[in-house]
């Protein structure tokens, strides 16, 4: 057994020798008390609140850190380690391998609890073992899970609170004009503290060899002002006003290619897509939605579709076709077929409707030419 923090002395964050961080800025002598004020780090958050990965060929588990505390983040100078990253520990002493801080002197409250999904990449120069995160301040983060070395970094959102990530230098260069000023009204903060993307897990198709994101389209605005630490009582010094992001819906699923560093496609929903997403051999992903209004059109033009049998209590079940492009014609759904992304189920309520979610969906054989209707019920 053992055990480790996010804030304080090395002896208390478990890091020894054998930790090596791949950037200069994450090294260096008890960083978990020297990068915060006098005493701040042990009221200082960074709690695990997120995901854990296992990858038993390194022996090595990672997860990320939460945000620092308070959210005003003019009260606590410095880098705040090891908040706002992720870690790489030994599964057995738990002493840490390596830390990459994400957002270091975090100023939008963005964490680093995301998931990390351990993916083997063809890349430029042969196979990497590959850590994908998509975090919450709008980038797809590829590392090498073995140096915590950061391969790429690419927006999955709108970003307008940072201007990019330094490959060499590991930082994240934050936008001047969008930190959050005491007793000022900042405007347009993009993500929204919700994230580009929040805790709800992605899924991996090793099929298609993309990464299917659930996520939202949220920005913000912000003022901060000064708090005090209270036990048992919030400690953010903070008012947020969040907004829809500039585009047709407040949630997207997003299938990310992480070799190419763009989207494959995109479907846009009326609300944040807050459901995990599930991926299955037969090339579909599900995710669930928080509406179930009915949907006879979906929020792509490129694709509409009827489903006369398919009723659905809340939320509303949906089914997308994660591969090449099918082509379907059946009695029951009028479809046209779009490339990569197929049919989406109209959800409807009835209250004779069953108490249980079905959904037609178009599946097809591996190369792309036949199509079949298939039903899917679940419970």
């Amino acid at each position: 057994m053992w055990r480790a923090y996010s804030t304080g002395p090395d002896r208390e964050v478990l890091i020894g020798s054998d930790y090596k961080p791949f950037y200069a800025k994450d090294r260096g002598t008890d960083l978990g008390v020297s990068t915060w004020p006098l005493d701040a780090w042990k009221i200082g958050g960074g709690t695990v609140s997120g995901w854990l990965s296992f990858d038993p060929d390194l022996g090595l588990v990672y997860y990320g850190t939460a945000n620092p505390a308070p959210w005003n983040a003019e009260q606590r100078p410095g880098d705040n380690k090891f908040t706002s990253g992720v870690f790489a520990r030994d599964i057995v002493t738990g002493r840490a391998r390596w830390f990459y801080q994400v957002s270091a002197h975090d100023q939008f409250h963005y964490e680093a609890t995301n998931e990390n999904i351990l993916v083997d990449l063809e890349l430029p120069g042969g196979t990497r073992k590959t850590l994908l995160h998509p975090d919450r301040n709008g980038y797809l983060y590829v590392f090498d899970r073995l140096t915590g070395e950061v391969l790429s970094a690419t927006p999955f959102v709108r970003v307008t609170t940072s201007a990019g990530v330094d490959l060499s230098t590991g930082a994240l260069h934050y936008a001047p004009e969008k930190l959050p000023r005491a007793n000022i009204v900042v405007r347009g903060i993009c993500p929204s503290s919700a994230g580009g993307k929040n805790w709800q897990p992605s899924a991996w198709s090793p099929r298609t060899r993309l990464l299917y994101i659930p996520h939202q389209n949220l920005c913000q605005d912000e003022e901060v002002m000064a708090t005090s630490f209270i036990a048992g009582t919030p400690y953010m010094g903070a008012i947020i006003k969040m907004k829809p992001g500039p585009g047709p819906g407040r949630g997207l699923v997003t299938a990310w290619d992480p070799v190419a560093k763009r989207a494959a496609w995109t479907v846009n929903e009326d609300f944040p897509v807050w459901s995990g997403a599930l991926a299955t051999a037969g090339d579909l992903v599900f995710y669930g939605t928080m509406d179930a209004r009915p949907n006879p059109e979906s929020s792509v033009s490129r694709s509409r579709i009827e489903d006369r049998t398919a009723r659905s209590t809340s939320p509303c079940c949906r089914a997308w076709v994660a591969g090449p492009e099918p082509s379907c014609s059946t009695t029951s759904i009028r479809a046209t077929a779009v490339p990569r992304v197929a049919l989406r189920t109209r959800c409807a309520t009835s209250s004779s409707a069953p108490r249980r979610e079905a959904c037609s969906m178009c599946s097809h054989s591996l190369d792309g030419n036949t199509s079949a209707l298939a039903e899917e019920r679940m419970r």
